[in-house]
């Protein structure tokens, strides 16, 4: 994970960060957790309605983020080679124990994703 392409350019953010993620094919929307996004300090896009597992609605504080799946991090120029998604994700805490990004469906538009359930694999293809 980083920061949106406009503050990475110009070098300005926290640096790239691994962490776990939890594809949520019922999400629309890619959320990331606050804490997380306190140490990117990525761009703030503003605010948008975000409804809650149980329907209610809220607002959250959006952010330009990107994101790329299973970097090298032993290569010290994985964040160069990545394939990067740029994304406005919200900030809110996934209820998932140790996920710390929901992926959702604004991400999952951009790539192809196949489920072999009787070997148990998921393929992603961007």
């Amino acid at each position: 994970m980083n920061v949106g392409l406009a503050l990475a350019r110009r070098q300005r953010g926290g640096p790239p960060e691994s962490t776990n993620a939890l594809i949520d094919t019922g999400a629309s929307r890619t959320a990331v957790a606050p804490h997380r996004i306190q140490s990117l300090r990525p761009r703030r896009i503003g605010q948008e309605v975000f409804t809650r597992p149980d329907g209610s609605p809220v607002w959250k504080e959006t952010y330009a983020v990107r994101l790329c799946f299973e970097p090298n991090l032993g290569d010290a120029l994985w964040p160069l080679k990545a394939r990067w998604f740029d994304i406005i994700a919200v900030s809110v805490a996934p209820a998932t124990p140790g996920a710390e990004v929901l992926i959702g469906q604004d991400l999952l538009a951009e790539v192809i994703m196949s489920w072999d359930g009787p070997r148990g694999r998921l393929l992603l293809m961007y």
